[in-house]
């Protein structure tokens, strides 16, 4: 019997490097109702996507390691946390004025 040849995985696309490259990357993975739920919170609320959301936004752009994210101008000097939820804040101010646009 012959084995089929085994089909690769297209190479991941790269991480990105700064704040806006991020945001972009981050909200392109989200379905339409993730989007909707997001642009939808009150800005007062984003803090309690912290913990579970902004750790998957950690470790998905490597925020504890060597991520080039950490010298764009824009979170230099903050800690991976502090970086990770102004990410999540920017994600929400991009589809505000996607709405408003």
């Amino acid at each position: 019997m012959k084995r089929k040849p085994k089909q690769s995985a297209p190479p991941p696309a790269p991480l990105p490097t700064t704040v806006a490259e991020a945001v972009d990357y981050l909200l392109a993975q989200l379905d339409p109702q993730s989007r909707q739920n997001l642009r939808a919170m009150p800005r007062a609320d984003l803090i309690l996507l912290h913990r579970d959301y902004g750790m998957g936004v950690r470790n998905s752009l490597g925020l504890w390691g060597q991520s080039p994210i950490r010298h764009d101008p824009e979170v230099a000097g903050l800690f991976p946390d502090d970086i990770s939820q102004h990410i999540i804040e920017r994600m929400w101010e991009k589809l505000q004025s996607e709405a408003n646009g």
